[in-house]
């Protein structure tokens, strides 16, 4: 690169020439534009297997606890009648923080 006001050579990047303390105008580099790349069917049926995997978890995740609230329910209300007090509150009002209003 050289100086538009004196024609000095320039170090690459400069922003004022050495010799004559002009700005340099550096000419825009014209930017070569990437064409769009669409995802390939392969990345596809990755996604979606992905999502399914995700879903499948999530959804044994949510039956597992379901099962277990019930199980604690369950066993609460036998320990309830086996006792003879009502005063337990059940699995699912206590993870809520909420005390089930009872008989």
């Amino acid at each position: 690169m050289y100086c538009t006001n004196c024609g000095v050579e320039l170090p690459a990047k400069s922003r004022f020439c050495v010799e004559c303390r002009t700005q340099v105008v550096v000419e825009a580099e014209t930017a070569v534009a990437q064409p769009l790349v669409r995802p390939s069917r392969r990345q596809w049926m990755l996604l979606g297997a992905l999502a399914l995997v995700a879903a499948a978890v999530g959804g044994a995740y949510w039956y597992a606890s379901r099962i277990a609230t019930i199980k604690v329910d369950k066993f609460i209300a036998d320990l309830e009648g086996k006792v003879g007090i009502s005063t337990a509150t059940s699995a699912r009002t206590r993870s809520r923080g909420r005390l089930r209003s009872g008989t």
